[in-house]
């Protein structure tokens, strides 16, 4: 079982021991939704898939979740940024998100696997409610 970090590595030479091991991750480029697949193939269009990865996503979303929260908070001062993230439900390439109160934020989590030395996106587990 792995982390994140997994994410992008190279297991070349070491596939083998990455079969039937697990790693929890933001989202999967496998994912069917409409917006994770317009992501991929807009991102694959422009600089290939060497670097489609969570980064890769989680850039993406937070630059459109700035915008929103400028947009709600009413300006990209520092005070209307946290007040427009405070609460902000999202809907992303990593899927809803929700920031609550704290900031902290509560979303799905994408567990993947490995296959022949292959990521394979295996489920996408929600928040409970």
């Amino acid at each position: 079982m792995g982390g994140d970090g997994w994410d992008g590595a190279d297991t070349t030479g070491y596939e083998d021991y990455f079969d039937n091991c697990y790693f929890t991750n933001h989202y999967s480029s496998e994912d069917t939704s409409e917006s994770v697949q317009n992501f991929v193939t807009k991102y694959t269009e422009a600089y290939g898939t060497d670097s489609l990865n969570a980064c890769a996503a989680l850039y993406y979303d937070a630059m459109y979740m700035l915008l929103q929260a400028a947009e709600d908070g009413g300006g990209s001062d520092t005070a209307s940024l946290v007040a427009g993230m405070t609460e902000m439900e999202f809907s992303g390439v990593a899927g809803d998100i929700y920031l609550d109160e704290n900031g902290d934020a509560i979303k799905p989590v994408v567990v993947n696997t490995y296959e022949d030395g292959q990521i394979k996106w295996l489920e996408t587990i929600q928040p409970s409610e």
